[in-house]
C-alpha cells in the first residue's frame, strides 16, 4: 500500500504532527510505502519526507502569513497543484491528513478528494469550526459562527472575522467524500453536534511507544536529578503558560496550596516572567525537551502528573505518563476521561474544581501511588500500543480501498 501523510510539522510540532510522524514510521516498519508532506522544515528531512509547497516554499509561506494577518488563510489553495502532481508521481493509493491549521486549505482537500481517497484525523475542533482550535464553551460552531470571541487568539488573529464564511467552507468540504477519524469518542460526538452528523466517523485512539516511555526506579531517578526521594514530586508541563487551554493558572493554585510538602518539575519553555508564577515553590525547570528518553526520565521522577487542561482531545502527554508508570491527576476534559479511571490510574475532577483536585492529591498514600503506577502502565500496554494503532489504521485503509467502508 502507498500512503501520503500530510501534517503541519513533524514530531516536535505538536500532538497532531507527532501522531502523523509516528504513523509514517509505523507504516514503513510494516512494509508499506509512506511519504510525509509537511509545512514546517526547520528540523530538516528524513527519508520519504518533503515540504508540501515544493519549490515554492518560501513564497507560499510568506503568502500564507499575509493571508493570516487578514483572516482568510484557509481560503486560498496555494499548495494544491504541487501536491496533486507529487501524489500522482508517487503513485499514492490513499491520503491521510492530520493537523492542517495554517498549513493546508480546506479547498485543497476538497479538490484532492476528486482524485484520491482521503482519510482525515481530527486532532481538535478546527475541522468543523470557523477556525478555532477549541471553542472554550462557545457553541456557535453548531450554528453559524461569526463575531468570534477568540478573534485575538491564534490562529484567528486576522484583521477581519471570517469565521462565518470559513464554517460554511468546512461544511461544503464535508459534503465531499472524506473518511473522518477521531482519536476519542468525545471529539466524534462534538463533530456530530457541529452539523456533520451525516458523516461516518471512525474512532482510532492515539498510541504511545511503550519501549521509549517505561517505568524506572523513581528514587534513583530523583537522586540523579538532585531531587529529594522522600518528597511527593509533581510534574507539570507548561509549554504555553498563558494558554487559555492549558489551565496552568489552576495548577498553580493547587501547587501553592500544597506548599512546602512537595517538589515540582516544570517541563517546557518557561520565560523569566512566567517563572515568577512559581515563586516560593520548590521547582526544577527542565526547559524544552526534544529527546523522548530524557522526557521519560522526568515522567519517572514524578509521583504524579498534574494536568489541568481546560480543553483537550486525546493528549499524548497523558499516554506517555501512564506508560512511564506515573498516575495522572487533572480535569475531566475531552478524551482524557477515556484514558483515566478514578482511583485506578489517577483521578479526574470537573474542570475548574481545582480544590477537589487539591484534596484528591492531599489524601494520596504511597500504597495508592504504587498501585496506580502499575495500573497506568498496564492500561498503556493493553489499550494504547503502537501495534494496535497501526493495525486499526491499515484495516481502515483496506476497507476504503476495497469499497467496504
Amino acid at each position: 500500500m502507498r500512503v501520503a501523510i500530510i501534517s503541519k510539522a513533524v514530531n516536535l510540532g505538536g500532538g497532531g504532527s507527532k501522531v502523523a510522524t509516528t504513523l509514517a514510521r509505523l507504516l514503513q516498519q510494516n512494509g508499506h510505502f509512506c511519504h510525509h508532506f509537511r509545512r514546517d522544515t526547520e528540523y530538516g528531512y528524513e527519508a520519504n519526507q518533503s515540504n508540501l509547497f515544493g519549490p515554492y516554499e518560501k513564497l507560499f509561506k510568506w503568502l500564507k502569513f499575509r493571508f493570516q494577518t487578514l483572516g482568510f488563510q484557509e481560503s486560498v489553495p496555494l499548495e494544491y497543484f504541487y501536491l496533486k502532481s507529487e501524489i500522482k508521481r508517487l503513485k499514492i493509493d490513499i491520503i491521510h491528513i492530520h493537523d492542517i491549521t495554517t498549513a493546508l486549505s480546506p479547498i485543497t482537500i476538497a479538490l484532492l478528494s476528486r482524485h484520491f481517497p482521503i482519510v482525515w484525523t481530527m486532532h481538535d475542533y478546527s475541522p468543523f469550526t470557523g477556525g478555532c482550535i477549541y471553542p472554550l464553551g462557545c457553541v456557535r460552531f453548531m450554528s453559524s459562527c461569526g463575531e468570534c470571541p477568540q478573534q485575538s487568539i491564534w490562529p484567528l488573529e486576522g484583521k477581519f472575522d471570517l469565521t462565518r464564511s470559513h464554517l460554511k467552507l468546512k461544511r461544503w468540504l464535508h459534503s465531499k467524500k472524506l473518511y473522518l477519524v477521531s482519536p476519542s469518542e468525545f471529539l466524534k460526538n462534538q463533530a456530530c453536534l457541529s452539523g456533520i452528523s451525516h458523516k461516518k466517523i471512525s474512532v482510532i485512539n492515539n498510541s504511545v511507544d511503550t519501549s521509549t516511555f517505561y517505568p524506572m526506579d523513581k528514587n534513583e531517578v530523583k537522586i540523579s536529578l538532585g531531587l529529594d526521594p522522600e518528597k511527593l514530586t509533581i510534574l507539570v508541563i507548561a509549554f504555553q503558560i498563558n494558554s487559555p487551554y492549558k489551565g496552568t493558572d489552576d495548577a498553580l493554585k493547587i501547587l501553592h496550596r500544597l506548599g512546602s510538602n512537595i517538589q515540582i518539575i516544570v517541563v517546557g519553555k518557561v520565560t523569566k516572567k512566567d517563572r515568577q508564577h512559581f515563586k516560593c515553590l520548590n521547582c526544577t525547570f527542565s526547559g524544552y525537551i526534544t529527546k523522548p528518553e530524557q522526557l521519560n526520565k522526568f515522567y519517572n521522577a514524578a509521583d504524579i502528573f498534574l494536568n489541568c487542561s481546560k480543553a483537550d482531545n486525546f493528549p499524548l502527554v497523558v499516554l506517555e505518563s501512564l506508560a512511564a508508570g506515573t498516575p495522572v491527576y487533572g480535569y475531566a476534559t475531552g478524551g482524557i476521561v477515556e484514558m483515566i479511571t478514578n482511583g485506578i490510574n489517577g483521578s479526574l475532577v470537573k474542570a475548574g474544581r481545582w480544590e477537589d483536585l487539591y484534596r484528591a492529591i492531599s489524601n494520596l498514600s504511597i500504597e495508592d501511588l504504587n498501585k496506580q503506577s502499575i495500573s497506568g502502565r498496564n492500561v498503556a500496554l493493553e489499550s494504547f500500543s503502537e501495534e494496535g494503532f497501526v493495525e486499526k489504521t491499515v484495516l481502515l485503509y483496506k476497507k476504503i480501498l476495497q469499497n467496504n467502508y
